[in-house]
Order: structure tokens, then sequence, then C-alpha cells
């Protein structure tokens, strides 16, 4: 969770020269469990998409965001931002 939410910071102040970087959460139901079914997930979710999502708007690093169960997705997100 610190590694997240440290990435989050250097993309919502643009701390390297306007330089965001994507961030990937693999795993809905454990980043963003439905609100009607937190209270089941306990210890097993992370609600914290819902939060880097509302940062990621108000700052312009939507586009970097990505919650996901697909690998093919992932690595198309990946490749997006690429710099080859």
């Amino acid at each position: 969770m610190q590694e997240m939410f440290q990435d989050a910071c250097q993309n919502y102040y643009a701390t390297y020269e306007d330089t965001k970087s994507p961030m990937i959460l693999f795993g809905t139901d454990y980043w963003a469990p439905d609100r009607k079914l937190l209270h089941h997930a306990g210890e097993r979710s992370k609600p914290a998409f819902p939060l880097l999502e509302k940062l990621a708007a108000e700052k312009g690093f939507s586009d970097r965001l990505l919650l996901t169960d697909s690998v093919k997705d992932i690595v198309d997100h990946i490749k997006r931002f690429s710099p080859l």
C-alpha cells in the first residue's frame, strides 16, 4: 500500500518534471470491492482504487490508471506508455 501511494504522490504532484507513470492494479474484487459486499470482504480486500481514481481525476493522470483482471489489458496499458 505504501508504495502504491508513493507512486500516486509522484503522479499527483508531477514530482519528476511532469512525468506521470502508469499505475496498474490487478484484481477488481480486491482493489474496488462492491460497497454492498465490502463488509463481507473483510481482510481480503483493500478498497483503494476509488481514492486513486479521484486523485487521478483531480490532477490529470486518469489515463495512466488501470484496474483490471486481464493480463492482456496490463500488457496493452504498459505498451501504451512505453518509450520504445
